[in-house]
Parts: C-alpha cells; sequence; structure tokens
C-alpha cells in the first residue's frame, strides 16, 4: 500500500507488518466515529469507510484497493469485570460447532448491517480481500464473524489477527474451524491477558481457543509455538514482576494500547 498504512492484501502466512496495521486497526475501532474519518482516509489513504453500532457490535469496515478491512472493538478494561459476569457462557450451535452463546447473539444483532457494508464494497469483480480483525469482544465477533462468512456464505476472508481474545467455541467448533482457517488465523496473548483465559473449559463447557499462538512473554519477547509449561513459568514472573505496581496485571495486559506497543516493537526489532 502507498497510504501511511502499510499491508499486503494478499499474504497469507504470518506478517508482522500485517500485524501491526491489525494491531492498529482494533485500537482505531474504539475510538468515536468522528475521530475514525481522518485516520482511515487522511492519514491511512482508505477510499471509503463506515462506522457499524449495533449493541455490543461496534466497529468499522473500510476498503481501498485491493483490500476490504472489518475491525470489531471490544469491551472497554474498566467495563470488563461487569461484562464477563453477565455473559452468557452457555453453547448454543454455531457455524462449524456449539458456540458462546452471548458472543453469538451479540454478532448476529449487527449481522445485517455488517454484511450489506461489506457487500457493498466487494463490488463486482469480487478482487478485494478480505481482513478481519478485533481485540477483546472484538476479537470473539471477529472469530464468529469469519467462521459464518466462510461456512454459511462461502465466501472467501484472506486473514483474521486476535488480540486478547476469549474462547469462542467447543472442542468441534475449534477444529473445524482450525482444519479450514487456522493457519491464516494469529492470536496475540499478552502475559497475564486474563481475557485469554476466559471461559474456563469444563466437561460442560469444553471451550477452546483456535488459530495459531503468538505469545508476548513478560520482556515483551514475541513467540510462536511455546508450551503451556513456559506460559505458565512466564505469568508468574510476570506478576512477580508486577508486584507494587497499581492495578491488576491481568486487565494491564489485556489493553489494547500494550498490543500495538508489543507489536510494533517486535516489528522494529526484526527490520534491524
Amino acid at each position: 500500500m502507498t497510504s501511511n498504512f502499510p499491508f499486503d492484501p494478499q499474504v497469507r502466512n504470518f506478517s508482522l507488518v500485517n500485524a501491526y496495521a491489525l494491531a492498529r486497526a482494533a485500537k482505531l475501532a474504539y475510538r468515536p466515529p468522528e475521530h475514525m474519518g481522518p485516520a482511515l482516509q487522511g492519514e491511512w489513504g482508505f477510499d471509503d469507510w463506515q462506522y457499524f453500532d449495533q449493541g455490543s457490535a461496534r466497529g468499522f469496515a473500510a476498503s481501498q484497493a485491493g483490500l476490504i478491512l472489518l475491525s470489531f472493538r471490544g469491551t472497554k478494561v474498566d467495563h470488563l469485570e461487569d461484562w464477563f459476569a453477565d455473559a452468557n457462557i452457555q453453547l448454543e450451535p454455531g457455524s462449524a460447532g456449539r458456540v458462546h452463546a452471548g458472543f453469538q447473539h451479540a454478532l448476529l444483532r449487527g449481522w445485517k448491517e455488517i454484511q450489506s457494508l461489506l457487500d457493498a464494497y466487494r463490488g463486482d469483480d469480487h478482487s478485494h480481500a478480505l481482513w478481519i480483525t478485533g481485540h477483546s469482544l472484538g476479537a470473539a465477533l471477529a472469530t464468529l464473524a469469519t467462521a459464518k462468512l466462510l461456512w454459511e456464505e462461502q465466501r472467501v476472508v484472506q486473514g483474521l489477527y486476535l488480540f486478547g481474545s476469549p474462547r469462542v467455541g467447543d472442542n468441534v467448533f475449534a477444529t473445524a474451524f482450525d482444519r479450514r482457517f487456522g493457519a491464516q488465523t494469529f492470536r496475540f496473548v499478552n502475559n497475564n491477558d486474563v481475557v485469554t483465559r476466559l471461559p474456563i473449559p469444563t466437561r460442560l463447557f469444553p471451550y477452546r481457543h483456535v488459530g495459531r499462538l503468538k505469545y508476548f512473554d513478560h520482556h515483551g519477547r514475541l513467540y510462536g509455538n511455546t508450551s503451556w509449561l513456559h506460559r505458565l513459568l512466564d505469568r508468574v514472573q510476570g506478576r512477580v514482576a508486577d508486584l507494587g505496581n497499581p492495578g491488576a496485571v491481568g486487565i494491564k495486559d489485556h489493553h489494547m494500547d500494550r498490543y500495538e506497543s508489543l507489536v510494533e516493537r517486535s516489528l522494529h526489532a526484526r527490520m534491524k
């Protein structure tokens, strides 16, 4: 892209350049709509964009040459505890298996509007590559939106980047999703981010994550495949390092600002 939004819409493998662009897009989804236009059209070079707001399904869709971008907004950090306390964690039938009822209901409330935006941007030649991203609740909605587009609408999705995502579906859903789209789904987890460990899997609710893990340790170093034991020990180290600092480390590590900063740092380190 020639704008201030470096991005390769045709890449399918993991890309730190694309990860940073999508982290910026996930963060932008939290801004008021009147602040989105100057960034998307004035700074990033998108031809058109639209904001959507239907209950918990909020965010924007934007297009430029060869690219459609769909970004879902998450729950504000100061509302996280109330949101997860009230969320319906029951599993119900979804596109590729059983999924979180609360997340699915939130997506369905705004789905017609999202569909119409994507259809408007697709054009007659279908040449635009569709990329989807989101943070927190937005990451959950991004995952379910991708599943609906793939299974129910047979639409091509180029890639999915998730930041601080909770679990979305059961083992059947996760297995089917990963078989079809796991190689193009990248899920970022920052050290002690508590949301990434919710909902807690049980025999009654066998939740499981999707996609390829990208893990930031307590030093901010980025790992691909890393064992659960390494992550457990690293979370302990992160908690110890944070002792005496204000705020819960599990919430602080969930901030989209931190994810954006960590991806940017990793990109700069890779370019040296």
